[in-house]
């Protein structure tokens, strides 16, 4: 009935290849460590990042499920280099909610705008400070305030 959207997008730029390439790379050549420190270093806001580092480093961190499965992640890394709905996007009918992470490395908000754009009626949402993974605890609670809002505005 609906579809709420934040850090996505509709086809890679060169820029986002190149960053899931070297992300795959640094996987590959430098194992699962090195992968966890880059993508976690630019997922997540600075602020919470140095709070919260001990616990999202390390065998138990972020992307603990991909550690020793490298070409799990390297199938990841296909799938999302290959995926483009850029012409289908005006095919979605239902309410749709982009959020535009402001501080989002990865999926900026040159993507999200681009969708807000392409699908019909799409609502977007500016949220300046947000990083590409929401965190901490507030940054969640306004999250689901702000999804729920969306939500409650879609017809019954």
């Amino acid at each position: 009935k609906s579809l709420a959207m934040a850090g996505t997008w509709a086809k890679f730029d060169r820029v986002l290849q190149d960053q899931v390439e070297g992300l795959r790379s640094a996987f590959t050549h430098g194992g699962f460590l090195l992968f966890q420190l880059l993508a976690a270093s630019f997922s997540f806001a600075p602020e919470y990042y140095n709070e919260k580092r001990d616990q999202i480093i390390g065998p138990q961190g972020a992307w603990s499920d991909l550690n020793g499965r490298e070409k799990a992640f390297s199938r990841i890394v296909e799938s999302c280099l290959s995926h483009d709905t850029t012409g289908r996007l005006h095919e979605i009918r239902c309410p749709t909610f982009v959020v535009h992470g402001g501080r989002d490395v990865f999926t900026a908000p040159r993507f999200t705008r681009f969708l807000e754009k392409s699908i019909p009626d799409a609502i977007g949402y500016d949220w300046p400070d947000l990083a590409h993974i929401p965190s901490g605890g507030d940054e969640k609670k306004r999250f689901d305030r702000v999804l729920a809002e969306f939500l409650a505005s879609v017809p019954k």
